[in-house]
């Protein structure tokens, strides 16, 4: 806490980081120190900077673009769907429960989709979902690559970013898992984000 001298001769040759000793004197209407002398010092360490605020992508906003490797092992970028309307959705393929309902659901939809519409799966867990485990996933669901690409993000900095961007949480379950929230993110033939959608309401977003 702070305190206040009487005499400010008292101060003369501290310096902050000055340790030292004095006399607290308190009357009835104010304290102060007085006796001030110096015993030591230490260094004064800055503070850590604030942690940076995250890009939150928004209605009408371009997506930024990222490097992303699907189940061939082939590179794409968002700008590669471009001039399609994109739905994009984040999981890992051992999820054994939103990531299957949400699965299944896509499954349905790529039989009735619009030549205009794509879809993309995009696994958070790219240190165990390799292009092997991804066609696996893309094979339990019957992907059908013309319509429905699974793919990953290899670069951890560029994987966080997105994750940010998109408000997608993931949460180290302690049992070799992940907790994570689920939606439906649209992307317009322009390549700027359209709407998120609940994950269960993805004939709404693929009517949108």
């Amino acid at each position: 806490m702070p305190f206040t001298v009487k005499d400010d001769t008292l101060l003369s040759g501290k310096q902050p980081g000055d340790l030292v000793t004095a006399t607290l004197v308190v009357g009835e209407t104010q304290a102060y120190l007085s006796s001030l002398t110096k015993t030591g010092h230490t260094a004064i360490t800055e503070p850590p900077p604030p942690p940076p605020v995250a890009d939150i992508l928004t209605a009408g906003q371009s997506v930024k673009d990222a490097s992303l490797v699907d189940q061939d092992n082939t590179p794409r970028t968002f700008s590669s769907s471009k001039g399609h309307r994109l739905a994009v959705t984040f999981i890992y393929t051992r999820c054994p429960s939103v990531c299957q309902a949400l699965g299944s659901n896509l499954q349905q939809l790529q039989a009735a989709l619009d030549p205009n519409i794509q879809l993309l799966s995009i696994s958070f867990d790219p240190a165990h979902d390799d292009a092997e485990q991804l066609r696996r996933y893309a094979a339990l669901w019957h992907a059908d690559p013309r319509h429905w690409q699974i793919a990953t993000v290899p670069d951890a900095a560029q994987l966080r970013r997105l994750l940010d961007a998109w408000q997608v949480v993931v949460i180290d379950d302690g049992r070799g898992g992940w907790e994570h929230n689920a939606a439906l993110l649209v992307i317009d033939r322009r390549g700027r984000l359209v709407r998120i959608f609940d994950d269960t309401d993805t004939h709404g977003a693929l009517a949108f």
